[in-house]
């Protein structure tokens, strides 16, 4: 399946609110009950190779799989459409990252039914004062 991906700027500091739909290979919805296992894995950009960043480093941060639920919400932050998302996660990015630099945050998920499924967020970190566009 092709990887949900989308873009986000934030100032340093700030959480991080990951909302996606996860669904199989017929459009239908995956709940915590089909997933194995998420990770996240957090790499700098810019860099001729670019670096595993942050808590969990090389392995990833291990995600509960109840981010996922078989229903799906509206609000919260989610506008791609009027469905709604069945995944999300907060993460707090304060620690590690700096502001006027971009991450590309990886979200792998392994599910029983579709194989590993990813969720893929560009992320900005704006130096502190920069106005977000």
């Amino acid at each position: 399946m092709k990887p949900m991906e989308g873009t986000i700027a934030v100032y340093p500091g700030q959480q991080v609110k990951v909302l996606a739909r996860l669904v199989d290979f017929a459009g239908d919805l995956l709940s915590s009950s089909d997933l194995s296992a998420i990770r996240l894995q957090i790499f700098e950009e810019g860099a001729s190779e670019p670096s595993v960043v942050g808590a969990g480093s090389a392995t990833g941060v291990v995600v509960a799989t109840s981010a996922a639920t078989g229903t799906l919400a509206t609000g919260s932050g989610w506008n791609a459409d009027e469905k709604g998302y069945n995944f999300s996660h907060t993460y707090d990015l304060a620690s590690y990252l700096t502001g006027g630099k971009s991450y590309r945050m990886e979200y792998r998920i392994a599910t029983s039914s579709v194989g590993d499924l990813f969720v893929i967020v560009n992320l900005t970190v704006l130096p502190t004062g920069q106005a977000a566009s």
